[in-house]
């Protein structure tokens, strides 16, 4: 149960801390949508957490380090949204950043080669 939180902590922490202050500067320019933000904050997560319980391809612990890489890749995501604004339909486009961070996840998990413990 530790290891879990433990690891949605280590995505979660760069992916606040970097993403507050473009959701909040970027307020006014974009339509920030409830479960957007929430799912930004699960999904991916989720994705790659699943795909670990699966065991496709082995892992160390020294692989949790990958939800890191993730979090830090997330404003990314929040900036293309601020850099569209308002100018697209507000559901597709954080639907489309969601599912690209959930095939990114998929990607990290699926190319990131097994690290020594």
């Amino acid at each position: 149960m530790i290891i879990p939180l433990i690891s949605w902590l280590s995505y979660l922490l760069p992916t606040i801390v970097l993403c507050l202050p473009i959701w909040i500067l970027g307020r006014k320019r974009v339509k920030w949508l409830r479960w957007e933000l929430i799912s930004i904050l699960v999904l991916p997560f989720l994705v790659w957490f699943i795909l670990v319980i699966l065991n496709l391809k082995p892992k160390s612990l020294a692989n949790l380090g990958e939800l890191e890489y993730l979090g830090y890749l997330t404003p990314l995501g929040a900036i293309l949204r601020v850099v569209i604004g308002r100018r697209g339909n507000s559901e597709l486009v954080a639907s489309g950043v969601v599912l690209l961070y959930c095939v990114l996840a998929l990607g990290l998990y699926w190319f990131f080669p097994v690290l020594p413990e």
